[in-house]
C-alpha cells in the first residue's frame, strides 16, 4: 500500500504489511512479537488515519498475525508453495466498495506477492 508507511511511519511500516481486510477488520503481518506489540499499542490512532484515508469509516479493527517464514522446507513442492503464496495474498479489494481505497489496496497487494515472489527465489 503506496499510502502505509505514511499511516504507520517509515520504521513500522517497513516491518509490517496489510495482508487482507475483510469486514472493517484489516489483518496485519509482523516481522516480529515486538512490532506486533507496537502496531497494538497504536491501534486506535493507526484505525482513525485509516478511516481519514478512505475518506469514511472502513476500518473497525485490527488483527495482527506474524509473517510466514520467507524460507521453504527443503521436500515442499511447487504446488505447496504456490497454495502457500495465494493463501497469504488472497485479495482484499473484492469486499471494498471505496473505489480509490480498493484501487490502492490493488496496488499494494500486487507488490506484495511480487516481492514474496522474489523472496521465494
Amino acid at each position: 500500500m503506496k499510502r502505509w508507511k505514511e499511516i504507520v511511519g517509515e520504521v513500522i511500516g517497513a516491518r509490517t504489511a496489510p495482508e487482507r481486510f475483510e469486514r472493517g477488520e484489516l489483518c496485519i503481518s509482523t516481522l516480529s512479537s515486538v512490532w506486533a506489540q507496537e502496531i497494538r499499542l497504536r491501534a486506535d490512532a493507526i484505525l482513525q488515519r485509516l478511516n481519514e484515508a478512505a475518506g469514511e469509516e472502513l476500518f473497525t479493527s485490527l488483527r495482527i498475525v506474524n509473517a510466514r517464514s520467507r524460507k521453504e522446507p527443503s521436500d515442499s513442492s511447487a504446488a505447496q508453495k504456490e497454495r502457500k503464496r495465494e493463501v497469504a495474498c488472497k485479495p482484499v479489494s473484492v469486499n471494498v466498495e471505496h473505489e480509490e481505497l480498493k484501487r490502492v489496496l490493488d496496488s499494494v497487494f500486487t507488490k506484495m506477492r511480487s516481492i514474496r515472489e522474489n523472496l521465494d527465489e
